[in-house]
């Protein structure tokens, strides 16, 4: 059942939220890229303010898998002379025709990889141009500069690559593949590239960077492909729509993996992601300055645990204003109690039956054939 449209009719571009969206939200299980993009949406037009809102551009959650799928062997051997990075901008060539990218300040980029949110956020992409040397503006400029060792610390030197892992499909404008590019699958980057900065090493940085946010720190090698996937996209994007060159690289565009608030589960990524988002708008960075590295405790658990209730509560009270004369959240009331009652039975049979399950332990004597067989019943009020 569509529950409603987000924004709603005149308004282009909007979501549409189905029951089965809905229901991702109950405890333990893991948001969909509907609720992901819905949400985001929401904060941008209605939690941030208009400054932050017209300096901030969010992605779609199909952005990036579109970005990084390649087109299949028909569709590559129409543009045999372009680059991998060529490719990958060519498939997402039309996600930015309404909008300059490099006017905003922020890009929010949602990533799923292998089944797990995380966040990518471009800053100040448009400090590149002003802040880069003349030769990075000059014709034949390669994108595959390396800086040297004092331009390394504390940047991600991810190589150029796509990420591991199916990604879905997004609207199926053309066939896609999943399979990364052959050249791209070889160019591993070790985590040992992509440090985590400290603070102390940037505190009077004031230029463009990446921020990767992730609530299961682990894979930094990944997180170092992803942003010179990005920077490469960057690097494409200018030259499309400004007819000019310009490299994006580590040396202009660091990348930073802060300390971020950890998931104590393996379903919370989604929400997370969404907290993250949220808390970076309300007090974003300006003026070119960078974040603080050291986000552990950049909001209270609470916030986070409270966020699939009121993201559920949001969505039945926006239904109720585009369709007044349902009766959808009694009927959803109802369903959330019978979950309820079904969740308390199972978990009073699982602990009835630790209590009065005998545990057969084996125990075998150091030598000859004979084996102790010893019964044990858990006493009740140890459970």
């Amino acid at each position: 059942m569509k529950l409603l449209v987000y924004p709603p009719p005149p308004q282009t571009g909007g979501i549409a939220v189905h029951s089965a969206d809905l229901m991702c939200l109950g405890e333990t299980h893991f948001l969909n890229d509907v609720i992901i993009d819905f949400y985001l949406k929401y904060l941008l037009r209605e939690k941030v303010s208009n400054d932050v809102r017209e300096r901030t551009h969010v992605f779609s959650s199909f952005f990036y898998p579109r970005l990084t799928q390649r087109l299949q062997a028909k569709g590559a051997t129409s543009m045999p002379r372009l680059t991998p990075a060529a490719r990958r901008h060519r498939n997402v060539r039309t996600w930015t025709r309404h909008v300059d990218i490099f006017e905003k300040d922020y890009i929010i980029v949602p990533i799923n990889q292998k089944s797990h949110w995380f966040l990518a956020i471009v800053c100040f992409p448009g400090l590149v141009a002003r802040m880069s040397p003349p030769q990075a503006m000059a014709q034949g400029t390669s994108t595959d500069d390396v800086p040297t060792s004092a331009e390394q610390s504390p940047t991600c030197l991810g190589r150029s690559s796509t990420p591991d892992g199916k990604q879905d499909q997004d609207d199926g404008e053309s066939p896609l593949d999943s399979e990364p590019e052959p050249d791209e699958a070889a160019m591993d980057t070790d985590d040992s590239e992509c440090p985590i900065p400290k603070s102390s090493d940037c505190a009077d940085y004031r230029a463009a960077y990446i921020l990767v946010l992730d609530s299961l720190h682990s894979d930094n090698g990944s997180k170092c492909r992803i942003m010179s996937t990005l920077r490469e996209y960057l690097t494409e994007e200018w030259m499309a729509r400004k007819q000019t060159q310009l490299s994006f690289r580590p040396a202009n565009m660091k990348g930073y993996i802060p300390m971020t608030p950890q998931q104590g589960n393996f379903s919370d990524c989604g929400v997370y992601l969404l907290q993250y988002v949220e808390s970076f708008l309300e007090n974003p960075p300006r003026d070119g300055r960078l974040v603080k590295l050291e986000l552990s405790d950049w909001f209270p658990e609470d916030r986070v645990l409270q966020k699939r209730s009121a993201i559920q509560d949001l969505i039945l009270q926006l239904h109720m204003q585009q369709q007044p004369s349902s009766d959808f959240p009694g009927r959803w009331q109802q369903y959330e109690e019978r979950q309820s009652i079904m969740a308390k039975q199972e978990s009073e049979a699982v602990a009835s039956e630790a209590v009065s399950t005998p545990l057969l332990i084996s125990e075998t004597p150091p030598k000859g054939p004979n084996r102790v067989l010893l019964l044990y019943t858990p006493s009740p009020t140890l459970s």
